[in-house]
């Protein structure tokens, strides 16, 4: 096998619903497919292709067969997108890339360990500096886009527009009391965004909130009375400027940090994640709630066998 499909065009072969979905605008503006090849013997032109000439040595698990055809590993598509993107849209991508597509009990296609360990051993490579710096704030086991840029919000550091809240973990498994699992029917449940130390939880209300209140009232009562403290955050705090801002006030409060952050960079990167967040137009918003719907479902299945 002498061609692989690379970047974008990885991307749309590989199976990452969220990521694929997030950027989906900028595949089709490619219009164009990406192959990579190993020497300058094998370039190649085409119509409607692009060929990227990779001379420099990379694992051999970098490459891989599929039947007839040949295709970059996620790690390696990861590096070789982050050219083309900023340290905020190669966080998201690297995030996405390690979510989970069935939900919070289901295995990631891909991990931040194994981009981690790729990244680093790829010198030579176009965008393993950039991979690697966005690796320094990439998360396993996001279950949807909009917990991504609660996380982003919270958990950056302030340069680059966060609050810089150490210790966040994605779709935290908590076993219920008693009391909260007859009140629910099951014995467990997963906090959205938990500080587990500090018993913080940030529950994301998307838009199938108005069908799961009830079970969202609930599981809530019942994550106070184990001792956390839950903070609610809706769609509309997150695309509104001045309602996030309250959001991260109370953040803020909760966990004892500064309100007021002086660097100016706060400002702009804190701007630039807002860009960034998807259109309420977009067909993300229906993946999200129906990775929440199913969650919520086989959530409910798997802990009344547990």
């Amino acid at each position: 096998m002498k061609t692989y499909l690379s970047n974008e065009s990885a991307l749309q072969y590989w199976n990452f619903p969220l990521a694929q979905k997030y950027f989906a605008t900028r595949m089709a503006l490619a219009d164009t497919s990406h192959y990579m090849v190993l020497s300058k013997a094998d370039r190649f032109t085409s119509e409607g292709a692009t060929c990227h000439v990779c001379s420099t040595k990379i694992p051999k698990k970098s490459l891989i067969i599929h039947g007839e055809i040949g295709v970059v590993s996620p790690s390696l598509m990861f590096v070789q997108l982050t050219q083309n993107l900023d340290i905020f849209e190669s966080i998201i991508l690297g995030t996405l890339l390690c979510s989970c597509p069935d939900g919070p009990w289901s295995t990631p296609l891909v991990d931040k360990a194994e981009l981690l360990k790729f990244a680093r051993v790829a010198k030579g490579l176009r965008g393993q500096e950039k991979a690697l710096n966005a690796l320094k704030y990439i998360k396993d086991r996001a279950c949807s886009i909009m917990e991504v840029f609660v996380d982003l919000y919270l958990g950056l550091p302030n340069y680059l527009g966060g609050l810089n809240l150490q210790g966040g973990i994605f779709n935290y498994k908590v076993e219920l009391d008693t009391e909260g699992s007859v009140a629910l029917g099951q014995s467990i449940c997963y906090i959205d965004y938990c500080f587990p130390k500090e018993k913080i939880a940030y529950e994301y209300l998307g838009d199938g909130h108005n069908s799961s209140v009830d079970y969202d009232s609930g599981r809530n009562m019942a994550l106070k009375r184990m001792g956390y403290h839950v903070i609610t955050i809706t769609k509309s705090q997150l695309y509104n400027a001045s309602k996030l801002s309250q959001i991260l006030h109370e953040a803020s409060d909760v966990h004892g940090k500064k309100t007021r952050i002086r660097t100016e960079k706060y400002k702009t990167s804190r701007q630039r994640i807002q860009q960034l967040l998807p259109r309420p137009n977009a067909n993300i918003n229906a993946v999200d709630l129906a990775n929440q719907t199913s969650s919520d479902k086989v959530r409910t299945q798997t802990s009344r066998k547990t």
